[in-house]
């Protein structure tokens, strides 16, 4: 159990809890699945400059840009019901990761 300020946003407590919750379990290999509104950019950089691996869900209202890209090339290459997994850039500038 952790206790923060009450001003002190979530985003700006995952880390510190995540880093305590690795020690405590002595977790050599930690994944943090988490939606896109808990982790902005910064927090994945810092997540996976902490070591933690990461699987950041959302939702999207149209293709992602690189299966967009090749449906118009290509075609349709999902199947109805089938897990698609793609990689974004977060984070601007110097900041940007894959």
């Amino acid at each position: 159990m952790h206790e923060f300020e009450g001003n002190k946003g979530e985003t700006l407590t995952l880390l510190p809890v995540l880093d305590a919750f690795r020690q405590r379990h002595q977790a050599t290999e930690v994944v943090v699945v988490a939606d896109a509104g808990m982790l902005s950019a910064s927090n994945v950089n810092r997540l996976e400059d902490a070591g933690f691996s990461l699987i950041v869900g959302s939702r999207t209202s149209s293709a992602p840009y690189d299966l967009a890209e090749h449906y118009e090339t290509v075609g349709n290459i999902v199947i109805d019901g089938e897990t698609v997994e793609t990689t974004r850039i977060m984070g601007a500038g110097s900041n940007a990761r894959r």
